[in-house]
C-alpha cells in the first residue's frame, strides 16, 4: 500500500517551514510502556532562532495530572535540534490506560515557570492557560497520547538513505529515507525544515520507503530539516540533516 501527500503545487507548503520555537516530535522507546517504570522519550526541537531554551516532561494519567510523577527538565541548550533522552516516570495505572505526554521548550528566562507546574497538577493538565501570558515566540507546547499497559513494543525506526549535498537556490532536491520496524495502513511521514519548504511527500508502507521533495529558497543559507514518521502502531521516529542551499 502506498500513500502519496501532495502538499503544494510550486514553491513547496509553507506549512513545512518552521520559523520560531516548535516542538516536533516525542517518540518514547517503547510504545507501550509497562506500569510504575520509567521510560526514554527522546524529543526534537526546532530552535532556529538559537534561542537559550530548556525542555521540560510530563506525563498525565486519564483527564488530570493529580496522579503523575515530577516534571523532568534538562539543561539549557540553543541550536536548531535537540534530541534528549528524558525519564518519565509512568504512574502505576491499569493496563492499557492512555496517558497524555506534554513536552515543553522554553526559554531559559522564563524557567521558573517550571516550578510551578511542578507544584501544581493544575497548571500540568492546562499548561496553555498559564502560558498565554507569555510571548508567544518564547514557548513551544506539544502533546500526544502514549498508552500504559503490559506491552513492550519498539516503534518503528527512520534513516535517511543518503546526506543530501547542498542544494541550489530555486532547486527541488529528492530526499530517500527507509523505515526499519513494522508499518501500519495509517503510516504518515511529515516533513519540515527551517530553511525552504518540501512540496511532496509519499510513504511506502510495504517497503518502508518515503521520498519527500525538498524546495530550496531563492537566497543561499543554512538551516535543519525533519522527517517525522508515525508509525501508524502508536509509535513515533525522527530522522534530521543540516539543509545547505548555495548559489553557483
Amino acid at each position: 500500500m502506498i500513500s502519496v501527500l501532495l502538499l503544494a503545487c510550486s514553491g513547496g507548503n509553507p506549512a513545512t517551514t518552521l520559523d520560531g520555537l516548535t516542538v516536533l516530535a516525542m517518540a518514547p522507546e517503547q510504545v507501550e510502556a509497562a506500569s510504575g517504570s520509567l521510560a526514554n522519550v527522546t524529543v526534537d526541537v526546532a530552535n532556529p532562532l538559537e534561542q537559550n531554551v530548556r525542555l521540560a516532561l510530563w506525563a498525565c494519567p486519564f483527564s488530570a495530572c493529580d496522579e503523575g510523577g515530577e516534571i523532568w527538565v534538562g539543561e539549557p541548550f540553543a541550536g536548531h535540534q535537540v534530541a534528549l533522552p528524558v525519564s518519565v516516570l509512568v504512574p502505576v495505572a491499569p493496563e492499557a490506560t492512555p496517558l497524555t505526554l506534554w513536552g515543553l521548550a522554553i526559554e531559559n528566562e522564563h524557567a521558573d515557570l517550571l516550578d510551578e507546574f511542578q507544584a501544581d497538577s493544575d497548571l500540568r493538565a492546562d499548561p496553555g492557560s498559564t502560558l498565554e501570558a507569555l510571548p508567544l515566540a518564547s514557548y513551544a507546547l506539544a502533546r500526544r497520547t502514549w498508552t500504559v499497559g503490559m506491552g513492550a513494543t519498539a516503534p518503528a525506526a527512520v534513516a535517511l538513505n543518503r546526506v543530501p549535498e547542498a542544494a541550489q537556490v530555486d532547486a527541488e532536491v529528492s530526499v530517500l529515507a527507509t523505515v526499519t520496524g513494522t508499518l501500519g495502513d495509517e503510516a504518515t511521514a511529515w516533513p519540515y525544515t527551517t530553511l525552504g519548504a518540501f512540496a511532496e511527500v509519499s510513504v511506502d508502507v510495504e517497503s518502508g520507503q518515503v521520498d519527500v521533495t525538498f524546495v530550496a529558497p531563492p537566497e543561499p543559507g543554512v538551516g535543519r530539516a525533519w522527517i517525522v514518521v508515525e508509525d501508524g502502531n502508536g509509535g513515533t521516529a525522527t530522522v534530521s540533516w543540516e539543509v545547505e542551499v548555495v548559489r553557483r
